[in-house]
């Protein structure tokens, strides 16, 4: 794509997002899931920096915090008693018990957002992503990051240094389950090039984000029309 249609296309995405948030759409979930190594990290950054409206999921745990985090921006902390009690309340929209941990994302926090025009955007697993279109079946839109190869996954996960060749032999066994689930997702896209991967993304918000239903403005508006 020449420079000319990149900037071409930006304005057009820019145009579309403040013509439909200034008509108070709904926001979004946008779930990202993929195999470990395969950028899903990377891209939600990303599009949380470059988006205004866009806005990361924060889950609540009941592990205890670590150095350097702060409850409400990297986690909700949450005492076990507290998070069993507010899980049989339905406060949670999926939980998941994880080495002993409890995580949850809260209903609350997610609605209130989705209501004021905010995407909200998810980093989860299949499973994960599979509750989360259960409980809001309407507001999820599902995006499957593919590698374009186990060879340049194990590449990839291989340059982080952070881990031992056991733990990388079950990493790519485990991506290999999560590749199968790819059939569960709106989106799939091949993470062969950041920058185009970014494009492909910002193509499938611009598209969900003029869905009819995520218009509330239009029922007024067409009224208005038909007098």
């Amino acid at each position: 794509m020449t420079t000319h249609a990149n900037e071409v296309e930006n304005w057009l995405s820019a145009f579309e997002l403040k013509l439909s948030h200034e008509h108070r759409q709904r926001g979004l979930m946008l779930v990202i899931s993929g195999p470990s190594g395969g950028g899903k990290d990377t891209i939600a950054a990303l599009l949380d920096e470059e988006d205004p409206y866009i806005s990361r999921c924060i889950t609540a745990t009941t592990r205890g915090m670590r150095a350097g985090e702060e409850d409400g921006v990297d986690y909700y902390f949450m005492d076990k008693d507290d998070f069993l009690a507010k899980r049989s309340q339905n406060y949670f929209l999926e939980t998941n018990d994880f080495v002993g941990n409890w995580y949850g994302i809260p209903r609350g926090p997610v609605e209130e957002k989705l209501s004021k025009g905010i995407d909200v955007l998810f980093v989860i697993d299949w499973n994960g992503a599979r509750k989360l279109s259960k409980a809001m079946p309407d507001d999820v839109v599902k995006v499957f990051l593919l590698p374009p190869s186990m060879k340049e996954l194990e590449k990839r996960l291989r340059k982080r240094g952070t881990e031992t060749d056991d733990v990388i032999k079950r990493r790519l066994e485990q991506g290999k389950v999560d590749i199968s689930h790819y059939h569960e997702y709106d989106y799939v896209v091949v993470n062969d090039d950041l920058g185009s991967v970014l494009r492909r993304m910002n193509r499938i918000l611009r598209a969900e984000r003029l869905r009819r239903h995520r218009q509330p403005w239009l029922d007024g508006f067409v009224n208005n029309l038909l007098k």
